[in-house]
């Protein structure tokens, strides 16, 4: 894996746009690198399963990232064109893709106005890469643009966060310890928390480095129900909406960490 600089990150945003500064090297290196692999093909397959995915269809991945699933699924005959907001992250998805001579494309862009630069047989946003900013009109810009990266008839697919499992369950800390390849550890501690008056989940993350520096990023995403998000696509054109209850296409309930729509544009 390339490594990944921070050297265009911005040099500050206001909490509202956590999104312009939160995505780093740092986040890279906890947040993305350890979830490549199993992890990743196993949304590759889901994704290639609920949207009858065919060689050399062409993919527009928002929010791709390192190209943690746009890889995989290149890697099973489709092409992909990615959008990503941090440059870094672009050129190491770019450089991976040329190694391994795959079919896929990345450019660095805010998702938000992005369109492909061809019409696609499919559009994905995965890994709750949706409803960042708190104002839902902007949130549902990006569907539309996803809409409009589409070919008549394309499907979409949106997964993230069931808020109802938020609901059954509640939110409590997470500790988790990654190890990296150089053989050194990063303890990070999440405690989110639900904001019911805002619709948002807000979660600070307390950060400890093998070298002793500690750090706390804090961010938030709103809480879209299911039937949100079902009148969101409906009112940017998606027609033919489903609801499940995980990325293997399982019923969806209350007791669903995950949600997925997929849809159509007609």
């Amino acid at each position: 894996m390339t490594a990944v600089s921070a050297a265009s990150k911005p040099e500050s945003a206001p909490f509202g746009a956590w999104w312009t500064t939160f995505f780093d090297e740092t986040y890279a290196s906890i947040g993305l690198v350890p979830r490549l692999g199993p992890h990743a093909d196993a949304m590759a397959d889901g994704i290639v399963s609920l949207l009858a995915l065919k060689p050399n269809e062409r993919v527009f991945d928002q929010c791709c990232g390192i190209g943690r699933v746009a890889l995989p699924l290149a890697r099973r005959g489709v092409s992909i064109e990615g959008v990503e907001l941090a440059k870094s992250y672009v050129e190491v998805a770019t450089s991976a893709a040329q190694a391994e001579k795959l079919p896929a494309e990345f450019f660095c862009a805010d998702a938000y106005s992005y369109i492909a630069s061809k019409p696609c047989d499919a559009a994905i946003n995965v890994f709750t890469s949706f409803g960042y900013s708190d104002d839902d009109g902007r949130n549902e810009q990006m569907l539309r643009r996803a809409f409009e990266s589409l070919r008549p008839g394309g499907r979409f697919l949106l997964e993230r966060v069931n808020p109802c499992w938020i609901v059954a369950f509640g939110l409590s800390p997470v500790g988790s310890r990654v190890t990296h390849p150089d053989g050194s550890e990063t303890l990070l501690i999440d405690e989110p928390e639900a904001d019911w008056l805002r619709g948002t989940v807000r979660s600070t993350w307390s950060i400890s480095f093998a070298d002793g520096r500690r750090e706390t990023r804090r961010f938030e995403t709103r809480m879209y129900f299911p039937n949100e998000l079902a009148a969101m696509a409906q009112r940017v054109g998606f027609t033919e909406l489903a609801l499940y209850g995980g990325i293997a296409g399982v019923p969806y309930d209350r007791h669903s960490r995950r949600l997925v729509i997929t849809a159509r544009r007609p």
